[in-house]
C-alpha cells in the first residue's frame, strides 16, 4: 500500500511538475490531488527537492529502457536514431504525449536546488550518450559519415537536448511503428535505408 502511494504521488508530481513547472505546485496540490495528508507525503518525499529527484530518476529509467529497447531492436544507427526522432516528430503533431519533464526542468536550471540540477543533467548526459555510443557505432559500420567531428556532434546534441522542447518524452518500447526513409539530417548514409531488414520496424504493444 505504501508502494503505491508513493507511485501515486510521484505521478501527479510529474503533471503538476508538466502544467505548473517547480516552483509553483506544492504538497498541497498533491495532497488534493491524490486524497491524502500532507504528512504522509513528507513520509516518502521529506522535501520538495527530493520529491523531485524521485521522478527525474524514475523519468532517467524510462528512457533508458527506451533507449536500449531502440539499440537491441534496429540493427541500423541511421534507421535508430530516425525511429526516435520520427517517433517524436508524431507526439509533437499529434500531442499524444506530455513535455518532457527534464527538459522543461532544464529552462528553470539555475533556480532549482543543486540535488534536482544535478538530476536534470544526468538525464540528458545519458541521452547524448547514446546519440554518441549510435554515431560511433554507425560510423565504424561505415553506415554514416559524419560532417565534422564526432566530439563537436557531442557537445552539440548536449546543448540541443537540454532545450525545453526535445526531446519531449522519455522513450516508451511499445510506442514505436515503422520508419519511414529518412529525409534530412547531419549525417550521410552510405546506404540506402530501404535495404535494411529493420525499415519494418513495427509498433510492439504491451
Amino acid at each position: 500500500m505504501q508502494g503505491e502511494t508513493a507511485d501515486r504521488i510521484l505521478q501527479t508530481a510529474r503533471t503538476l511538475i508538466s502544467d505548473l513547472g517547480y516552483s509553483a505546485f506544492s504538497y498541497a496540490d498533491i495532497a488534493e490531488a491524490v486524497q491524502i495528508r500532507k504528512t504522509s507525503i513528507h513520509h516518502h518525499f521529506p522535501t520538495k527537492a527530493s520529491l523531485v529527484v524521485a521522478v527525474l530518476r524514475s523519468y532517467r529509467e524510462k528512457l533508458l529502457q527506451g533507449t536500449q529497447f531502440l539499440t537491441q531492436e534496429i540493427v541500423d544507427p541511421l534507421a535508430r536514431l530516425h525511429t526516435y526522432v520520427q517517433h517524436w516528430e508524431g507526439c509533437i503533431r499529434d500531442k499524444s504525449q506530455p513535455f518532457c519533464i527534464a527538459a522543461l526542468l532544464a529552462a528553470a536550471l539555475p533556480s532549482l536546488p543543486e540535488e534536482v540540477r544535478f538530476e536534470v543533467q544526468q538525464h540528458f548526459l545519458e541521452l547524448s550518450g547514446w546519440i554518441r555510443e549510435t554515431l560511433e557505432e554507425g560510423i565504424s559500420k561505415q553506415t554514416l559519415k559524419l560532417q565534422g567531428t564526432l566530439k563537436t556532434r557531442h557537445k552539440r546534441s548536449w546543448r540541443q537536448s537540454t532545450a525545453p522542447c526535445w526531446p519531449p518524452e522519455p522513450l516508451e518500447p511499445a510506442m514505436y511503428s515503422k520508419p519511414s526513409p529518412p529525409s534530412h539530417y547531419n549525417v550521410s548514409p552510405r546506404e540506402s535505408p530501404s535495404q535494411h531488414p529493420h525499415q519494418m520496424f513495427k509498433k510492439h504493444n504491451n
